[in-house]
């Protein structure tokens, strides 16, 4: 009998997470501990309306420009401005790139 695993929502929540600051720490150069429990919160907000490994699929497609726009507007260098803005910038993408299809399928 095959044993089948079971994860509930938090846990699989965690596991998007992770693979979500993984991926942006190395992408950008952020130090993860330099992230705060508030950068967390906004994640988990986030996961509530979107799943973020579409995210980070939608930042692998548009890595250069991200990287440019914060460049642009990083004055300080900061790694916890640095993640907010590729998260906002992910999201707002991910977002057009839905809205996009959705227009494409009602036209």
């Amino acid at each position: 009998m095959i044993a089948t695993l079971k994860y509930d929502d938090r846990e699989i929540a965690q596991v998007e997470q992770k693979e979500f600051v993984n991926y942006i720490c190395k992408e950008f150069s952020i130090n993860e501990k330099s992230l705060y429990s508030g950068y967390y919160k906004k994640l988990k907000d986030v996961q509530e309306k979107c799943n973020l490994l579409d995210v980070v699929e939608t930042i692998q497609k548009n890595a250069e420009a991200i990287k440019g726009f914060i460049q642009i507007n990083n004055d300080y260098n900061n790694d916890v401005f640095t993640a907010l803005a590729v998260l906002k910038l992910a999201i707002k993408l991910h977002l057009n790139e839905n809205l996009n299809r959705l227009n494409n399928r009602i036209t």
